[in-house]
């Protein structure tokens, strides 16, 4: 059938009825099943396994404050044993908001194309730089949601984004922190910014390791969206060097080339949305992002919102009653969707150690 209004009408409504009475619910509830999305405790398992057959490369470590029900944030660090020392320091976060799986998805096999060199830019970077991995940073928020994905088969209402006490991680930051206007206090909201910056033991961790560590360059895994966004978020300038760099991503892309965007516009893009997220939000800008906060701290960093939806009109429906199916691709799709991103993180860390070389 052609894509014309009734056509897309049609498929809407027919995809509409699947997800509310058809299978969908079983199908997702499989959603952590055996070779689909990994749970939390798959990534320690996993991470353990990289240990064991790596030793001489990867290192298992922790995070210095754990999370407020007692979790320990898993990080692996792997350093080549031909590095020498003072070799430059970089750093890839994942599952900052919990219900984005697909972040920790990209990060365990970015850990394994580098490991393996089943990729040359890997490889390069390995041979260049410590990468250090935080695949699972909200492992509070992520367990809450595996829970009621298995329990349920999740087919309606949203998911966790924030930690334990529904703090939006990404909006704890120092950098432009902000919790006056509405979006940002209101204990309800998905961005509920806490408290104060640095309110919770998760960004207090991210700030000590990142202080402690003095990364070159960041990158910063999300969803949804095909976009490579790029520093600053509020009115804090831009950072030209990794504006320079993410414009020559999108070629690397083997499936969909992402769209790149400067971080204060990225909800703002016209007049039209801008006025509506102020008329939201209280303020045009996003507040106290891990991102921001890194820019001020001199640090080169890109967040990447990896992929988006099928066609928009035809998913309005199912999108509006689950979460789970609005930031991630369902399991069979989503190697597709690691994949198209991989070598362009690889090659984002590659063009910083270039640039900071010359």
């Amino acid at each position: 059938m052609p894509d014309n209004p009734f056509s897309i009408a049609f498929k809407a409504l027919q995809n509409a009825a699947d997800y509310a009475v058809g299978p969908t619910g079983e199908a997702y509830r499989g959603f952590f099943a055996p070779g689909a999305y990994r749970d939390p405790e798959d990534i320690r398992e996993e991470l353990a396994a990289m240990h064991r057959q790596h030793p001489k490369v990867v290192t298992l470590e922790s995070l210095e404050t754990r999370t407020l029900e007692g979790r320990a944030i898993p990080l692996i660090r792997l350093r080549h044993p031909s590095l020498p020392t003072g070799a430059p320091r970089v750093l890839l976060a994942a599952q900052l908001h919990a219900r984005e799986f697909i972040g920790g998805e990209t990060a365990m096999e970015a850990l394994w194309d580098m490991l393996q060199g089943r990729d040359e830019r890997a490889a390069a970077l390995l041979r260049r730089a410590e990468v250090d991995v935080l695949p699972l940073i909200n492992p509070d928020g992520v367990w809450r949601n595996v829970r009621r994905i298995r329990q349920r088969g999740w087919r309606f209402g949203p998911l966790h984004r924030g930690n334990a006490r529904s703090v939006d991680l990404n909006r704890n930051f120092g950098a432009g922190y902000s919790n006056r206007q509405r979006t940002y206090r209101w204990r309800l909201s998905d961005e509920f910014a806490g408290a104060g910056p640095f309110s919770e033991p998760e960004s207090q961790a991210l700030r000590a390791l990142v202080q402690a560590r003095r990364y070159q360059a960041v990158i910063n895994l999300h969803s949804y969206s095909s976009v490579f966004l790029y520093p600053g978020y509020g009115d804090n300038g831009v950072d030209p060097v990794v504006a320079e760099i993410a414009r020559t991503l999108p070629a690397l892309q083997p499936h969909e080339p992402y769209e790149v965007v400067h971080g204060a516009r990225f909800f703002a893009r016209t007049a039209l949305a801008t006025a509506v997220l102020t008329a939201v939000r209280g303020t045009r800008w996003v507040h106290g992002t891990f991102d921001d906060w890194l820019f001020n701290e001199g640090i080169h960093t890109l967040l990447i919102e990896i992929s988006k939806p099928g066609p928009l009109p035809e998913h309005a429906a199912e999108m509006v009653l689950s979460h789970l199916r609005l930031f991630n691709p369902p399991p069979a799709e989503r190697l597709k969707a690691v994949q198209n991103v991989l070598p362009a993180i690889f090659a984002f860390y590659l063009g910083v150690l270039d640039q900071k070389r010359l």
